[in-house]
């Protein structure tokens, strides 16, 4: 064969190769399109996230019908501390901030405490009326202690806290997909949820210990004060490896001595955590974090913890339904003005609902989890599982263990706040099996429930007997009825339930605050779940308050 056929002959079976290929690689993608359409067609995890539109835009919420929150977000805008620092009079306090989460939009593990998927909705209802089973968007319970816990790492480190709206990933019964197949989430302002320090508010009721330049901001002006290219970065993992510890595994005193420290020393204006939280969900949702209690107790974080003007409005709208027998409405809850004047925002005709206002005279609040959380239960008893974070300051054991921590790492000198000793804790009855026991305290029936309720009643140290019960819960219609009427076969003059109060849309998304609202502040006892995170929140934001450890109960 000469050159020239042996060229040819190479030519062609190079082409019969390619042609090969590209037969083979249709085939290919043919056969992984149907097989993906079939893995698809058997539920909706299997689809990939349609493309988030993270930006807020008046067109897409209109769209869609969201709620606005304008005023909550034009009320969020005016805090003074949101002016140039140009004209602050900052003195010996210059502006210095510390951001530990980029906004929180729930669908990323880097971002904030967003990768929590805990706490999901804890009731059923509808927008106007509580009645289906439609859920509100949550407010996590993890997420609240974790903002909580960085507003007061922030005041330790001389430092204002920079606080992110609240976008959740899932906000039934409000849609997010816009007609181009992107997803606009819902946008909730912090202010929409609670007040008081954390969101932006008074450090203290003394305007003398009120700093102007440590008062939270909003991550809104945090973009504006603090460009990215005047930011220092710190990478939480690094900063972990560097104090050589397990982000999982410290005490909750040793992470505020060490972060702070490190914070208060920095010279730079504007520091920015990033990459995960620095207080680990599987750290505050454990005992581990009650050697922080000392420190974090006496901080204005808890102190001056108040929730939104929002929240209060809707407890006013729906006192009635709560404890229709109040002798009268409370002045906490009095709006400040009936009708605004025109050059006033309507949010702030009322004021924000403080935790400290004293109680509804003989009620009692009671948080019922239900639905997805029987499964959850089961798991937490196969694991033998502890109590949810504060709840845990009712274990002796836990306390011994957080007093040597808060001592070793120098939280607990000049703490105010001596360690409360609540009453119940995971306790096993005598002649019950371990796994009952656990198992009744995570997911009771009607009649333990109407029994712990009848203890309740017969031992609380309120100067008047307790006669109406509030429950908190994400039970089924029927279950929740049957529930009612065997509390008032005990002898309760009244129950109201989450299903019975009625919620505007922008009240509707932040409707588990109302619950919370009237649990942490309203009710003169309160009997929650253990190892729920909501329960603890309602526990830290009752004892931060100044009310007694042996008004928290658990089932």
């Amino acid at each position: 064969m000469n050159t020239r056929s042996r060229r040819s002959f190479s030519t062609r079976w190079l082409r019969y190769l390619f042609f090969i290929f590209l037969v083979a690689l249709v085939v290919f993608w043919r056969v992984r399109g149907r097989a993906f359409a079939d893995v698809a067609s058997d539920g909706a995890s299997a689809i990939p996230e349609a493309p988030v539109a993270y930006m807020s835009n008046a067109e897409a919420v209109d769209l869609l019908g969201h709620p606005t929150f304008e005023n909550a977000w034009a009320h969020e805008r005016s805090l003074p501390q949101h002016t140039k620092t140009s004209r602050i009079v900052a003195g010996r306090h210059k502006p210095r901030y510390v951001s530990s989460a980029s906004k929180c939009h729930l669908l990323t593990s880097t971002k904030d405490i967003c990768a929590f998927q805990m706490h999901l909705g804890e009731r059923a209802g509808i927008m106007s009326s509580r009645n289906s089973t439609s859920q509100p968007p949550p407010m996590r319970g993890h997420l609240t202690t974790h903002r909580l816990l960085n507003a007061h790492l922030a005041q330790l480190s001389d430092r204002a806290y920079v606080f992110p709206a609240y976008i959740p990933r899932d906000h039934p019964p409000f849609p997010d997909t816009l007609p181009n197949g992107t997803r606009h989430m819902l946008h909730i302002p912090m202010n929409a949820f609670v007040a008081g320090p954390v969101a932006g508010g008074p450090l203290s009721d003394d305007p003398t210990a009120d700093i102007l330049t440590r008062r939270s901001i909003s991550e809104e002006w945090w973009d504006i004060v603090c460009p990215r290219k005047s930011v220092k970065v710190l990478n939480v993992y690094h900063v972990h490896n560097e104090f050589g510890y397990n982000p999982e595994a410290v005490e909750g005193a040793e992470i505020l001595s060490k972060w702070a420290k490190k914070l208060r020393e920095m010279d730079d204006m504007c520091v920015s955590v990033e990459e995960f939280s620095i207080f680990h969900y599987s750290l505050i949702g454990s005992p581990l974090i009650l050697s922080a209690w000392p420190s974090y107790s006496s901080s204005p974080v808890l102190r001056q913890f108040a929730w939104s003007q929002l929240v209060a409005r809707a407890i006013f709208e729906n006192l009635h339904a709560v404890a229709p027998s109040a002798p009268t409405i409370p002045g906490y809850l009095a709006p400040i003005a009936a009708i605004p004047p025109n050059d006033q925002n309507p949010f702030v005709s009322f004021a924000p609902l403080r935790a400290s206002s004293a109680p509804i005279p003989g009620l009692l609040g009671i948080h019922v989890r239900r639905g997805d959380y029987q499964g959850h239960c089961e798991f937490l008893v196969a694991i033998e599982a502890e109590y949810n974070a504060w709840n845990n300051l009712g274990s002796p054991e836990f306390l011994a263990r957080a007093h040597a921590a808060a001592e070793k790492w120098g939280i607990q000198k000049g703490a105010s706040a001596a360690w409360p000793q609540l009453p119940d804790g995971r306790t096993i009855p005598a002649g019950m099996a371990k796994q009952d026991a656990l198992k009744q305290h995570c997911y009771p029936e009607i009649d333990h429930i109407v029994h712990r309720a009848a203890e309740v009643r017969k031992g609380a140290a309120s100067s008047s007997p307790l006669t109406t019960v509030f429950i908190a819960t994400n039970g089924k219609r029927e279950w929740v009825s049957k529930l009612v009427h065997a509390l008032h076969l005990d002898g309760w003059g009244h129950v109201a339930t989450s299903m019975d109060l009625h919620l505007g849309p922008e009240a509707w998304a932040v409707s588990q605050a109302v619950d919370m609202g009237i649990l942490s502040v309203l009710a003169e006892e309160f009997i929650g779940v253990g190892f729920s995170s909501l329960s603890s929140n309602v526990a830290q934001i009752r004892l931060g308050a100044g009310k007694a450890a042996r008004t928290i109960h658990f089932w």
